[in-house]
């Protein structure tokens, strides 16, 4: 299941816009730190001439964690983030994670983007997550990735897709729909929009099969 890649990339996005936006040495800053015999905790709040943030988070001692945070910030030269997310761990029994965020950069380009997703131990997972964009100088892109697992009969799916235009109107892009089953194999069927649709199909030890759809 594409779960743990899909928090990986939502994470990384929002890492990469905060560390983008350069913010003002905080006018009002406090925070705090916390230790005891089930973990730690801790938070921090500040507020300046470009915007707020705060979150707040707890780990405890059996490797479980809990978080939470919100930002509305502005750079210097124009740019603004908005977004604000969490994520929980507990082990041996599931987690989850849900956020979205804005952005614009002072060239005129934007990026959107939400996601949500959850699994549990013995029942199963999902996973939906999305983002939209614009290029300083028209270009545009948009993709999107849902999918779901259920752990009791092994069997999920995904499905997903990427599109981008160019400034000029050209197109790329695929979408891609794949179900499977745990320890047997999966059944994909790929379609892109300027190289034509393939099904894929693949079975544990085997090396997998890629047939070109005819065009109707």
């Amino acid at each position: 299941m594409r779960f743990s890649k899909a928090v990986f990339l939502f994470i990384s996005i929002i890492g990469l816009l905060l560390t983008t936006v350069v913010v003002e040495p905080s006018a009002h800053a406090r925070g705090g730190a916390a230790r005891g015999k089930r973990g730690a905790a801790g938070g921090f709040a500040t507020s300046g001439n470009y915007g707020r943030a705060a979150g707040a988070g707890f780990r405890g001692n059996n490797g479980g964690f809990a978080g939470a945070g919100a930002a509305n910030l502005s750079s210097a030269n124009g740019g603004t983030f908005r977004g604000a997310g969490g994520a929980a761990f507990v082990p041996g029994h599931g987690g989850g994670f849900a956020g979205k965020f804005n952005a614009a950069g002072a060239n005129g380009g934007t990026l959107n983007g939400q996601g949500v997703g959850g699994f549990a131990k013995g029942v199963g997972g999902f996973h939906k997550t999305s983002f939209n964009g614009q290029g300083p100088k028209g270009g545009l892109m948009s993709g999107y990735s849902n999918g779901h697992y259920n752990a009791q009969t092994g069997q999920g799916a995904w499905n997903g897709a990427k599109n981008m235009q160019t400034k000029s109107g050209d197109q790329y892009g695929y979408s891609q729909s794949t179900s499977y089953t745990k320890g047997q194999g999966a059944s994909t069927d790929l379609n892109t929009q300027n190289h034509g649709e393939y099904t894929v199909e693949s079975s544990k030890g085997s090396k997998p099969i890629v047939t070109p759809v005819p065009a109707n």
